[in-house]
């Protein structure tokens, strides 16, 4: 063994030796300092609900009875100058485009500094953009306000699809000081600890750490910051263990893609295994950072509009879900069968896209990108018993109605159709 490996086992050999001690002083103070409870692990926020937030938070009228501190403080992250119109500030949910063409859209919060400025916050944590919705939005505070300034918020690091608005209109809004880009992960969090840090109510304060732990958690994939924190203490103990921590940061991408390649085998081999004479099918082109709308497909040979798949919304292994895939996007699914569906295993129903019937995947196993769980899971094999197992009970739910839509004399699933170790694979 060279001096390389042998001064990068010591570094893990170090800092797990550090976790596990983290981990005992836990178990000993967790009573006492509960240091991760958070009341966002109860309320799972949706869009809205973090738009609501952000709203009280931004009214110097809020329940937080900080007057403007925290809009000051907002207006100073996005760098954008704080308006001197500031005797009648209203901020509004959900804002109308009464004002234009289009009057149904609905701008997410709006803070009006007495009718003259005026600015726009589109939300954007997880849904995708609407077509023209930043270029509407634009139009609409042109007619209402003397001045403006929209504010594209998404989770992370990203632009406005192009569909939204062209990157002409984005470039001659930023010339006029009318455009900001920031995101959760970097300007919220930013945001949120300098509010804390003004803050003059206590349990304010502890309402912020909780938001500022979720979003840590959501958008940037931390765990428990007293780990985090452990993990850079550790690093920063000497030059050798940067050089180790930077030599394995660097290899992450073809971790993440081998880790991705076992999955799509052992996917493969313990479906053919529980399912007997059905087809598997990948897409092509299916890595990490190309897995937007990419599929792992199971069907029977007769089925030639339905199958079933697990498969991924976005890409960095963002979003993954498992259902029923209608190539022809034209379901003829009844809609009874799909409640019951919903009703045995708590999905979805989507009549407009490509998959009539879908459910997702836990929370912690649904962004690849940013948490752990699931290629520690993939590892372990943990993941493809989850896939596995998931796909079985949806066939043997859904086998007879896909039949049915296919024209086809049902088969069973259970006993000749299905492999019954497939349950404990």
């Amino acid at each position: 063994m060279n001096n390389k490996q042998n001064q990068l086992n010591n570094f893990f050999l170090n800092l797990s030796s550090k976790r596990k001690a983290l981990a005992e002083s836990y178990a000993y103070y967790a009573p006492k300092l509960a240091p991760r409870f958070n009341c966002f692990d109860f309320i799972s926020p949706d869009e809205l609900k973090l738009s609501k937030i952000l709203k009280e938070l931004l009214d110097p009228k809020g329940n937080h009875a900080q007057g403007d501190v925290f809009l000051k403080l907002f207006f100073t992250e996005i760098n954008i100058p704080y308006p001197s119109f500031t005797n009648h500030i209203k901020v509004d949910l959900e804002v109308r485009t009464d004002q234009i063409d289009k009057k149904e859209r609905q701008i997410d919060i709006v803070v009006n500094f007495d009718d003259h400025f005026g600015l726009a916050i589109e939300n954007k944590p997880w849904a995708e953009d609407q077509i023209r919705q930043l270029g509407d939005y634009a139009k609409y505070m042109e007619a209402r306000f003397q001045s403006w300034c929209l504010v594209y918020l998404p989770g992370t690091d990203r632009n406005p699809s192009e569909s939204s608005a062209t990157p002409e209109e984005i470039e001659d809004w930023k010339s006029k000081n009318q455009y900001q880009n920031i995101n959760y992960s970097h300007n919220i969090l930013a945001w949120l600890k300098a509010c804390e840090a003004q803050c003059q109510a206590d349990h304010v304060r502890h309402f912020l750490r909780d938001f500022i732990a979720y979003c840590e958690s959501k958008f940037l994939g931390v765990r428990d910051m007293s780990e985090t924190n452990l993990v850079k203490s550790v690093v920063l103990e000497s030059s050798e263990n940067v050089d180790m921590a930077f030599s394995v940061s660097q290899q992450i991408p073809a971790i993440r893609e081998k880790l991705l390649d076992k999955f799509i085998n052992d996917v493969e081999t313990q479906f053919k295994e529980a399912f007997p004479g059905w087809n598997f099918k990948k897409d092509t082109g299916f890595s990490y950072d190309s897995s937007q709308y990419k599929k792992l497909i199971f069907s029977k040979p007769e089925w030639k509009n339905y199958s079933l798949a697990v498969g991924f919304e976005k890409n960095q292994c963002s979003d993954f879900a498992w259902g029923i895939y209608d190539s022809n996007k034209s379901s003829k699914l009844p809609e009874d069968k799909l409640n019951e569906l919903n009703t045995s295993l708590k999905g979805f129903i989507d009549r407009t896209g490509s998959w009539p019937w879908y459910n997702k995947f836990p929370k912690d196993y649904s962004n690849w990108s940013i948490n752990i769980e699931p290629w520690v899971a993939i590892q372990s094999g943990d993941m493809v018993k989850m896939v596995i197992n998931n796909i079985k009970e949806l066939a043997e739910k859904s086998e007879a109605i896909i039949d049915n839509a296919e024209g086809i004399v049902p088969q069973p699933v259970s006993g000749a159709t299905v492999n019954q170790t497939a349950g404990s694979a």
